[in-house]
Protein backbone atom coordinates (compact mmCIF):
# COMPACT_ATOMS: atom_id res chain seq x y z
CA UNK A 1 0.00 0.00 0.00
CA UNK A 2 1.11 3.50 -1.09
CA UNK A 3 0.80 6.20 0.93
CA UNK A 4 -1.72 9.18 -0.65
CA UNK A 5 0.47 12.29 -2.46
CA UNK A 6 -1.11 15.01 -3.18
CA UNK A 7 -0.49 18.88 -3.48
CA UNK A 8 -4.52 19.75 -3.09
CA UNK A 9 -3.52 23.96 -3.91
CA UNK A 10 -1.83 22.48 -7.49
CA UNK A 11 -4.29 19.26 -8.46
CA UNK A 12 -7.77 18.59 -9.52
CA UNK A 13 -9.36 15.59 -9.33
CA UNK A 14 -10.55 14.64 -13.35
CA UNK A 15 -13.04 11.81 -14.16
CA UNK A 16 -14.94 11.88 -10.68
CA UNK A 17 -17.90 9.37 -11.94
CA UNK A 18 -19.60 9.68 -8.68
CA UNK A 19 -21.10 12.92 -9.21
CA UNK A 20 -22.50 11.75 -12.91
CA UNK A 21 -24.07 8.50 -10.62
CA UNK A 22 -25.33 10.65 -7.82
CA UNK A 23 -26.81 13.34 -9.64
CA UNK A 24 -29.19 10.98 -11.53
CA UNK A 25 -30.25 8.82 -8.31
CA UNK A 26 -30.99 12.53 -6.97
CA UNK A 27 -32.96 13.24 -10.18
CA UNK A 28 -34.59 9.99 -9.57
CA UNK A 29 -34.84 10.11 -5.77
CA UNK A 30 -36.86 13.33 -6.15
CA UNK A 31 -39.72 11.89 -9.01
CA UNK A 32 -40.14 9.12 -6.64
CA UNK A 33 -40.86 11.39 -4.29
CA UNK A 34 -43.11 13.84 -6.24
CA UNK A 35 -45.44 10.82 -6.99
CA UNK A 36 -45.70 9.32 -3.93
CA UNK A 37 -46.94 12.90 -3.12
CA UNK A 38 -49.41 12.95 -5.88
CA UNK A 39 -50.60 9.65 -4.96
CA UNK A 40 -51.10 10.38 -1.26
CA UNK A 41 -53.32 13.61 -2.90
CA UNK A 42 -55.21 11.98 -4.93
CA UNK A 43 -57.12 8.81 -3.75
CA UNK A 44 -56.82 6.95 -6.12
CA UNK A 45 -57.96 3.33 -6.27
CA UNK A 46 -55.75 0.60 -6.89
CA UNK A 47 -57.27 0.28 -10.77
CA UNK A 48 -56.19 3.70 -11.67
CA UNK A 49 -52.54 3.36 -9.84
CA UNK A 50 -51.57 0.19 -11.62
CA UNK A 51 -51.56 2.57 -15.04
CA UNK A 52 -48.70 4.12 -13.06
CA UNK A 53 -46.80 1.81 -11.09
CA UNK A 54 -44.24 1.06 -13.64
CA UNK A 55 -43.36 4.76 -13.70
CA UNK A 56 -43.70 5.36 -10.10
CA UNK A 57 -41.34 1.96 -9.22
CA UNK A 58 -38.86 2.65 -12.62
CA UNK A 59 -37.97 5.93 -11.07
CA UNK A 60 -37.46 3.94 -7.66
CA UNK A 61 -35.26 0.89 -8.87
CA UNK A 62 -33.02 3.98 -11.11
CA UNK A 63 -32.75 5.59 -7.94
CA UNK A 64 -30.98 2.62 -5.84
CA UNK A 65 -29.55 1.16 -8.87
CA UNK A 66 -27.50 4.48 -9.44
CA UNK A 67 -26.56 5.20 -5.59
CA UNK A 68 -25.08 1.92 -5.77
CA UNK A 69 -22.98 2.38 -8.78
CA UNK A 70 -22.52 6.05 -6.82
CA UNK A 71 -21.02 4.39 -3.75
CA UNK A 72 -19.07 2.00 -5.03
CA UNK A 73 -17.30 4.55 -7.67
CA UNK A 74 -16.84 6.57 -4.34
CA UNK A 75 -14.95 3.80 -3.06
CA UNK A 76 -13.06 2.76 -5.62
CA UNK A 77 -11.80 6.18 -6.43
CA UNK A 78 -11.21 6.70 -2.34
CA UNK A 79 -9.05 3.47 -2.41
CA UNK A 80 -6.97 4.18 -5.45
CA UNK A 81 -5.32 7.31 -4.02
CA UNK A 82 -3.85 4.36 -1.43
CA UNK A 83 -3.88 1.28 -3.25
CA UNK A 84 -1.54 0.04 -6.44
CA UNK A 85 -3.29 -0.70 -9.22
CA UNK A 86 -2.72 -4.32 -9.17
CA UNK A 87 -4.09 -3.90 -5.65
CA UNK A 88 -7.15 -2.99 -6.86
CA UNK A 89 -7.30 -4.96 -9.57
CA UNK A 90 -6.13 -7.73 -8.03
CA UNK A 91 -7.83 -7.66 -4.37
CA UNK A 92 -10.07 -4.48 -4.20
CA UNK A 93 -12.08 -4.72 -6.75
CA UNK A 94 -13.38 -8.11 -5.95
CA UNK A 95 -14.78 -7.65 -2.43
CA UNK A 96 -18.74 -6.41 -2.02
CA UNK A 97 -19.66 -2.62 -0.71
CA UNK A 98 -19.22 -3.76 3.08
CA UNK A 99 -15.93 -5.70 2.47
CA UNK A 100 -14.91 -2.67 1.03
CA UNK A 101 -15.46 -0.33 3.84
CA UNK A 102 -14.43 -2.39 5.94
CA UNK A 103 -11.01 -3.18 4.29
CA UNK A 104 -10.93 1.27 4.00
CA UNK A 105 -11.63 1.51 7.79
CA UNK A 106 -9.39 -0.62 9.37
CA UNK A 107 -6.38 -0.46 7.27
CA UNK A 108 -7.17 2.98 5.61
CA UNK A 109 -8.67 5.09 7.58
CA UNK A 110 -7.45 3.44 11.10
CA UNK A 111 -11.06 3.80 12.43
CA UNK A 112 -13.63 1.87 13.44
CA UNK A 113 -17.07 1.19 12.13
CA UNK A 114 -20.08 -0.04 13.41
CA UNK A 115 -21.61 -2.95 11.41
CA UNK A 116 -25.13 -1.97 12.98
CA UNK A 117 -25.38 1.70 12.00
CA UNK A 118 -27.18 3.74 9.62
CA UNK A 119 -24.73 3.04 7.05
CA UNK A 120 -25.00 -1.00 6.84
CA UNK A 121 -28.22 -0.79 7.75
CA UNK A 122 -28.59 1.45 4.55
CA UNK A 123 -26.27 -0.13 2.30
CA UNK A 124 -28.05 -3.52 3.21
CA UNK A 125 -31.06 -2.78 2.47
CA UNK A 126 -30.32 -0.58 -1.01
CA UNK A 127 -28.19 -3.82 -1.87
CA UNK A 128 -31.41 -5.99 -1.13
CA UNK A 129 -33.70 -3.68 -3.27
CA UNK A 130 -31.47 -3.69 -6.19
CA UNK A 131 -30.23 -7.25 -6.65
CA UNK A 132 -34.07 -8.28 -6.15
CA UNK A 133 -35.28 -5.88 -8.79
CA UNK A 134 -32.55 -7.50 -11.21
CA UNK A 135 -32.81 -10.70 -10.54
CA UNK A 136 -36.69 -10.19 -10.47
CA UNK A 137 -38.66 -13.15 -12.02
CA UNK A 138 -42.05 -12.82 -14.18
CA UNK A 139 -44.85 -14.78 -14.14
CA UNK A 140 -47.59 -15.96 -16.94
CA UNK A 141 -51.04 -15.50 -16.51
CA UNK A 142 -53.73 -16.25 -18.60
CA UNK A 143 -56.08 -13.39 -20.02
CA UNK A 144 -58.94 -14.22 -18.05
CA UNK A 145 -56.60 -14.54 -14.85
CA UNK A 146 -55.22 -10.64 -15.94
CA UNK A 147 -59.30 -9.62 -16.10
CA UNK A 148 -60.05 -11.21 -12.58
CA UNK A 149 -56.88 -9.00 -10.79
CA UNK A 150 -58.19 -5.86 -12.88
CA UNK A 151 -61.76 -6.34 -11.55
CA UNK A 152 -60.63 -7.11 -7.94
CA UNK A 153 -58.41 -4.23 -7.68
CA UNK A 154 -60.16 -1.57 -9.97
CA UNK A 155 -62.82 -0.73 -7.29
CA UNK A 156 -60.61 -1.07 -4.17
CA UNK A 157 -59.60 2.14 -2.66
CA UNK A 158 -55.97 2.46 -2.44
CA UNK A 159 -53.77 1.76 0.99
CA UNK A 160 -51.23 4.60 0.19
CA UNK A 161 -49.24 3.02 2.83
CA UNK A 162 -48.74 -0.15 0.51
CA UNK A 163 -46.95 2.05 -1.99
CA UNK A 164 -45.00 3.69 0.42
CA UNK A 165 -42.24 1.24 0.33
CA UNK A 166 -40.95 2.45 -2.92
CA UNK A 167 -39.91 5.86 -1.77
CA UNK A 168 -38.75 5.02 1.36
CA UNK A 169 -36.26 2.71 -0.09
CA UNK A 170 -35.48 5.51 -2.69
CA UNK A 171 -34.67 7.75 0.13
CA UNK A 172 -32.73 4.94 2.46
CA UNK A 173 -30.49 4.70 -1.29
CA UNK A 174 -29.60 8.58 -1.24
CA UNK A 175 -28.95 8.31 2.83
CA UNK A 176 -26.50 5.66 2.20
CA UNK A 177 -24.81 7.71 -0.76
CA UNK A 178 -24.65 10.71 2.14
CA UNK A 179 -23.36 8.02 4.98
CA UNK A 180 -20.36 6.74 2.64
CA UNK A 181 -19.77 10.25 1.26
CA UNK A 182 -19.14 11.36 5.60
CA UNK A 183 -17.53 8.05 6.76
CA UNK A 184 -14.81 8.80 3.90
CA UNK A 185 -14.33 12.46 4.40
CA UNK A 186 -11.42 13.64 6.36
CA UNK A 187 -10.70 17.63 6.09
CA UNK A 188 -7.11 16.57 7.70
CA UNK A 189 -6.06 14.89 4.81
CA UNK A 190 -8.43 16.97 1.83
CA UNK A 191 -10.68 14.01 1.34
CA UNK A 192 -13.88 16.41 1.02
CA UNK A 193 -16.29 13.69 -0.24
CA UNK A 194 -19.75 15.49 0.64
CA UNK A 195 -18.33 18.58 -1.12
CA UNK A 196 -17.11 16.78 -3.96
CA UNK A 197 -20.88 15.43 -4.29
CA UNK A 198 -22.88 18.32 -3.58
CA UNK A 199 -20.65 21.11 -4.73
CA UNK A 200 -18.53 19.74 -6.79
CA UNK A 201 -18.23 21.12 -10.52
CA UNK A 202 -21.47 22.16 -12.09
CA UNK A 203 -21.81 22.26 -15.94
CA UNK A 204 -25.71 23.83 -15.53
CA UNK A 205 -28.29 25.52 -13.74
CA UNK A 206 -30.41 22.46 -13.20
CA UNK A 207 -27.70 20.49 -11.52
CA UNK A 208 -26.80 23.62 -8.96
CA UNK A 209 -30.46 23.61 -8.26
CA UNK A 210 -30.37 19.78 -8.02
CA UNK A 211 -27.56 19.53 -5.63
CA UNK A 212 -28.90 22.30 -3.58
CA UNK A 213 -32.16 21.06 -3.23
CA UNK A 214 -30.79 17.30 -2.11
CA UNK A 215 -28.66 19.87 0.72
CA UNK A 216 -31.99 20.98 1.80
CA UNK A 217 -33.93 17.72 1.46
CA UNK A 218 -31.23 15.44 3.61
CA UNK A 219 -30.04 18.66 5.94
CA UNK A 220 -26.54 17.72 4.22
CA UNK A 221 -23.83 19.51 6.39
CA UNK A 222 -21.18 21.40 4.06
CA UNK A 223 -17.65 22.91 4.48
CA UNK A 224 -18.59 26.82 4.63
CA UNK A 225 -14.24 27.48 3.39
CA UNK A 226 -15.75 25.25 0.07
Amino acid sequence: MRKKIIDYDYAFKINFNANIYCDIALENYFLTKSTYEEIMKAKNTCGEYLDRLDYYQGKQITCTVFSQMCIEALLNDFASDYLTRKEIEDFFDKLDIQKKIKFIAKFILHKKIRTDGVLFNNIKIMTKNRNESIHNKSKIITNDEYIAMEEKLGGQELNNNDFREFFILAKQSISAIIETAKFLSNPSNDALIVEMLFIGQYDNNAQRELRNKAVKEFNIKLDPSI
